[in-house]
């Protein structure tokens, strides 16, 4: 085996290198900053539509809509890209405290500039943070979204938009 461009050739079905006391790694915390401006597409917006078949009765179908596909998308993509994001989902049951911050109004007063003032307009928070946790499901954080036994959400608008996240094992 040798070094090619500072990569080394390997052809076993061992893991190039894996550490002997890798399954002894506990998580304590995991912070993750998520540098965007919040989206208001919720988890809750999802299309309802009647179909009709030729033959039998008409029922109700659920879909998800093409902007919460894409909010989706894009949470999964930038939890993924965390640099220190844990190797395996964290097991058990978990706290997230959440903060979202989204751009001042347009109307706010100057002396508010560089408070965090509290957002208590729409998107709620509940449908919010439901998004946020099944991404966070599909980005390899959790298991399963049914782990979160303690959580902790707030709003608020601010001069730096954000969400900020953390993620604690019970």
């Amino acid at each position: 085996m040798g070094d090619v461009a500072g990569t080394r050739q390997h052809h076993s079905d061992q893991p190039l290198h894996q550490p002997k006391d890798l399954q002894k790694v506990t998580v304590t915390e995991v912070k993750i900053h998520l540098d965007i401006v919040p989206p208001t597409i919720t988890a809750q917006q999802k299309g309802v539509r009647i179909v009709q078949p030729k033959h039998g009765k008409a029922f109700v179908s659920h879909y998800v809509k093409k902007e919460v596909e894409k909010t989706e998308k894009l949470f999964v993509t930038l939890l993924q890209g965390v640099k220190h994001r844990p190797l395996t989902p964290i097991p058990g049951p978990v706290s997230i405290e959440t903060n979202w911050i989204f751009p001042y109004r347009e109307s706010e007063p100057k002396r508010n500039f560089g408070k965090l003032i509290w957002h208590y307009k729409r998107p709620d928070y509940g449908n919010l943070q439901k998004l946020l946790d099944d991404c966070l499901v599909k980005a390899g954080y959790l298991e399963d979204d049914g782990q979160i036994s303690d959580g902790r959400t707030t709003k608020h608008w601010g001069q730096f938009p954000g969400i900020w996240i953390t993620i604690k094992p019970l």
